[in-house]
C-alpha cells in the first residue's frame, strides 16, 4: 500500500500538467480589408500554440487531412473572387505513411479575397480549421 501511495505522489505532477493541456490552442481574430485598387479580404489572423498546426486549403498528404477553408453565407450580395489565400509562411513536410503535407504554424494569415455589392452591409460566413500536433489532431473547428 505505502508503494501505491508513492507511486501515484510521483505520477501526480505528470498528469495534472497532461490535464491543464490547452484544449483550444488556436485564437483567431478577424477583420474587413479594403486594398488600394479597391478589392476586399476578409483576413482572418491566427495566433497558434507552439507544437500545434493548421492545414492550408491544399493540404497535401493522403487524402484524410482537413483543410481550412472560409464559406460565406448564401444569400449575401457578395461575391467570392478567388479561393482562400494563405498569407503566411508555409510548411511543407514529407511524413511517412500520410505524404507531403502543408501546413502553417505560429501566427497565421488567411485572407479569403470577395467583391462586395453597394448594398453589401454585413458579411457572415464559417472559418473551418483542424488543429494538430505530432501525435495527434482535435476534432475540426467551424469559427462563425
Amino acid at each position: 500500500m505505502k508503494y501505491l501511495i508513492l507511486f501515484f505522489l510521483v505520477l501526480m505532477p505528470f498528469l495534472q500538467s497532461k490535464a491543464q493541456m490547452n484544449a483550444k490552442p488556436v485564437q483567431c481574430t478577424f477583420q474587413l480589408t479594403k486594398s488600394p485598387d479597391g478589392n476586399y479580404e476578409i483576413v482572418a489572423k491566427l495566433i497558434i500554440e507552439e507544437g500545434w498546426h493548421l492545414f492550408t486549403p491544399d493540404p497535401g498528404g493522403d487524402g484524410f487531412l482537413i483543410p481550412t477553408s472560409m464559406t460565406l453565407d448564401k444569400g449575401q450580395p457578395i461575391e467570392q473572387a478567388e479561393k482562400l489565400l494563405v498569407k503566411s509562411k508555409v510548411v511543407t513536410k514529407d511524413i511517412k505513411e500520410i505524404g507531403v503535407v502543408n501546413y502553417v504554424e505560429g501566427n497565421a494569415m488567411f485572407a479569403l479575397p470577395i467583391i462586395p455589392s453597394a448594398q453589401a452591409k454585413k458579411v457572415t460566413g464559417i472559418f473551418s480549421y483542424q488543429c494538430c500536433n505530432d501525435h495527434m489532431c482535435l476534432p475540426p473547428v467551424d469559427v462563425n
